[in-house]
Order: C-alpha cells, then structure tokens, then sequence
C-alpha cells in the first residue's frame, strides 16, 4: 500500500471490536460517524463521535502516517486521551478491490481486535 492511495476523506462505515472469548461488541454503536482523512504529504486525522451521544467526541487525534507495505503508523502529534501526543498506533491495512479501506488495530496485551471499516465520500 502506498500513501498516495489513501490520500484523502474517508467515512467511518462500522467499528466491531472481537475480545479474547470471540464475544463482538460495537465501541461506537451499529452506526457510528467518523472521518479519517490522510494528505499527500503524510498528514493525518482521525475523529469518530461518542456512542451515546454524538456530540461527544469518542476517537480525536491527528499528526502524521507512515506506510511500511500493509501497516500503518499513525504518529500522534495532538490527540484526546488515550490518543495522547507522542503515540505510535499501529494500524494493520487493507485497500478492498470496492475502495473499501480496513484498518485493524489489536490491543497491546492481545486480548482484543478492533475493526474499523471506512470509504470514500460519494460525491
């Protein structure tokens, strides 16, 4: 994968979380809001609204990404906690054949798999 592919806005589509004991569960709700947006030059932000209420902000962070083949790393220069500056989110990459973008982030101890699903804005 490379920067230039990403290079621009994406909507968050589904964010499903799988535990240890293969229990789904769905941090944002069944219909979450979020765009994720990368530049040419490897700037990044990603925001996603709280479950509960969607005027709360559940995911804020932006900085800058870089690409190692299907691996993003996500280098946060300003971020709400846990998303706190100076922190390396790896994120495990897939570009879909539809346009589709997955991004897969495990927890560090391994316990748990966060999906989240994005696409490009129709315009």
């Amino acid at each position: 994968m490379k920067l230039d592919q990403l290079a621009g806005t994406w909507e968050l589509q589904e964010v499903i979380s799988l535990d240890k004991d293969g229990v789904v569960k769905y941090p944002y709700g069944e219909h979450p809001v979020g765009v994720l947006l990368y530049t040419q030059d490897g700037g990044m932000s990603a925001t996603i609204a709280g479950q509960a209420n969607r005027d709360e902000l559940g995911v804020g962070y932006a900085g800058r990404v870089s690409v190692q083949s299907d691996i993003l790393i996500h280098s946060v220069l300003v971020g709400a906690a846990p998303f706190t500056p100076g922190s390396r989110l790896i994120r495990e990459a897939q570009l879909l054949a539809d346009g589709t973008l997955r991004l897969t982030a495990s927890a560090q101890d391994g316990t748990d798999r966060t999906t989240l699903t994005w696409k490009r804005p129709r315009r």
